[in-house]
């Protein structure tokens, strides 16, 4: 690859890890169970793919107007 490329791999990369961070945080606090310990994880994962998908149409939706 070439540098530009590497750059903006390097980018995206970092903007993951520091969203990451703040969404694990944000978690951390909105739950007080670790989610080391958590159960129903396969549930909630589902819930958390329901919720992009109506994320995902709701924008096609809104750039279509």
């Amino acid at each position: 690859m070439n540098r530009a490329r590497e750059n903006h791999l390097q980018e995206i990369k970092q903007r993951f890890l520091d969203r990451v961070d703040l969404k694990y945080r944000k978690g951390a606090k909105e739950h007080k169970e670790s989610l080391t310990t958590k159960t129903d994880l396969l549930e909630e994962a589902l819930d958390e793919v329901v919720d992009l998908f109506v994320y995902i149409l709701t924008e096609i939706d809104r750039k279509k107007r």
